[in-house]
């Protein structure tokens, strides 16, 4: 997987994912994206 694209890092735990957005993203388009990559990778 790449980089992607408006996430500065991210940390995961066994049933959590917390992303940390760069600061000039649009946060709904973030989580759009994010939703997008989760449901194509099932």
């Amino acid at each position: 997987m790449g980089k992607a694209e408006g996430i500065l890092g991210t940390i995961a735990g066994d049933d959590t994912i917390f992303i940390t957005p760069v600061r000039n993203v649009q946060i709904e388009k973030l989580v759009k994206n994010v939703t997008q990559l989760f449901e194509t990778s099932l």
